[in-house]
């Protein structure tokens, strides 16, 4: 009778054993799962950072499974005069947590820095608003309200010249400090249409 107890004892701890470490099948990812781990991710790595998710897109490896490449944006130091922008590329499962090197938007408070000129981000309308030819009001208030942060906005301006009438984007960037404002509006293309302070 002992031994049959035995027996039954290390038949329960064999099966117990076996699902333990069995391997778990894996639950089947879909856009919002992976939109969710690649934003803990984000969360982890750039604790301070204005995180989100840009673009997910399926696609297929070569062994026919699914995998999704992510486009996100990283905002380090965000509302100040020199936010940092990235954007960091992923493609989960397939690699895992290790994403493509960053392609930096802004770094060191620079925007463009190629004879081309074109503000697609609003971080690059920010720091455009204070260090471009024409901006030294901006960035004199902005040494005297150490505290102030900028808000924009993008928007569209008609601009009717002797050839053409086109459209054009404009930024409208506000520097805030308690009660004053710095408004500043910019054209895509780096041109300051006007700078007032309120």
């Amino acid at each position: 009778m002992q031994k049959e107890w035995k027996i039954l004892i290390g038949l329960v701890i064999l099966i117990g054993l076996f699902i333990i470490l069995s391997p778990k099948p894996h639950p089947k990812l879909n856009e919002m799962s992976v939109k969710q781990i690649i934003l803990d991710d984000l969360h982890t790595k750039y604790p301070n950072a204005n995180v989100s998710i840009l673009r997910i897109t399926e696609k297929k490896n070569t062994q026919n499974q699914t995998y999704y490449n992510v486009k996100t944006k990283v905002v380090l130091n965000p509302g100040t005069p020199c936010p940092e922008r990235m954007h960091i590329y992923y493609n989960y499962p397939e690699q895992k947590f290790v994403p493509q090197p960053p392609e930096y938007i802004t770094k060191g408070c620079q925007v463009c820095v190629n004879e081309i000129c074109t503000l697609m981000y609003p971080e690059e309308a920010a720091i455009a608003s204070h260090t471009f030819k024409g901006t030294d009001a901006v960035s004199d208030f902005l040494k005297s309200h150490n505290d102030a942060h900028y808000v924009v906005t993008k928007g569209h301006i008609n601009i009717q010249n002797q050839a053409e009438n086109k459209t054009a984007i404009m930024w409208n960037v506000d520097w805030i400090s308690g009660n004053e404002t710095m408004n500043i509006k910019i054209l895509d293309n780096g041109t300051i249409l006007s700078i007032d302070e309120k």
